[in-house]
């Protein structure tokens, strides 16, 4: 990524990348209020990183944080991060039971910045005390998305996946945010590990040397055309599909970690 940014407490990391214009605009020690551009979309979104502390207390700073950002207009709004609270017993597996009054508070801020929460594909827990007695473990929803209804205007499909736990007690929750008219353009991606393949250089070598009329900028296009079709072709016939690949892994890994629970 070309750009980061850490805040106050350094608990809070963001990284974007060259495309995307990036204010922030609050750095608190559990919140970080930003505004997006991008030239895909007509206008800016807010998007707030959260990181919650672990006692009630302290956490009433973070909803009144979010109730003072909610107020400050009307704007496609994200509030997405560890809020260390849930919402209902279901989002709890293990250790004491849901406590209703313990978890009001987010369940009133929620309400009072009038969001919404997106929901989520995956396993049904983010977050797991990693203790290996099976009695002592518990796990909790702890991770999600919020938006409001100005984000859904613009972003009417967004979504969430609670891939497996691998070396955190939480679990990565990549997020997508697509329009529905949005038309899919597929980037040619060069691939670092390409280059260790047998008849790499001859390929490009050969994709390079075809021939084109023009002037010179359509050749070098062409050219570029040619080489990142044939090295496409060579992925797919020798390494096959990685991305499908990995897929199947991650797959492999979200199974195994079900057992577990």
């Amino acid at each position: 990524m070309a750009n980061y940014f850490s805040n106050s407490n350094n608990k809070i990391w963001l990284f974007w990348s060259h495309d995307i214009n990036c204010d922030i605009l609050d750095n608190r020690d559990q919140i970080v209020n930003c505004r997006l551009s991008h030239i895909t979309i007509d206008t800016p979104v807010y998007i707030s990183i959260v990181y919650a502390k672990c006692t009630s207390v302290e956490r009433e700073e973070l909803w009144n944080d979010m109730r003072y950002f909610a107020t400050g207009g009307t704007y496609p709004w994200a509030v997405c991060g560890d809020f260390n609270s849930i919402t209902m017993k279901e989002e709890k597996k293990g250790g004491k039971p849901f406590n209703l009054r313990k978890n009001l508070p987010f369940i009133s801020c929620i309400d009072d910045c009038m969001l919404m929460d997106v929901g989520f594909n995956g396993n049904n827990f983010t977050q797991c005390n990693n203790n290996k007695k099976k009695k002592k473990k518990i796990l909790n929803r702890l991770d999600r998305l919020l938006v409001n209804s100005e984000w859904e205007d613009i972003f009417p499909t967004s979504t969430v996946q609670h891939l497996a736990r691998v070396s955190s007690d939480h679990c990565p929750l990549p997020i997508q945010c697509n329009k529905n008219d949005e038309e899919h353009h597929k980037y040619f991606r060069f691939l670092d590990f390409w280059i260790e393949q047998i008849g790499f250089n001859d390929i490009v070598k050969e994709a390079w040397s075809t021939h084109f009329e023009g002037n010179a900028l359509w050749k070098v296009q062409q050219k570029l055309k040619t080489v990142s079709k044939s090295l496409s072709q060579l992925s797919k016939n020798v390494l096959r599909d990685i991305f499908d690949i990995a897929k199947v892994l991650e797959k492999k890994i979200e199974e195994e970690y079900n057992k577990l629970q």
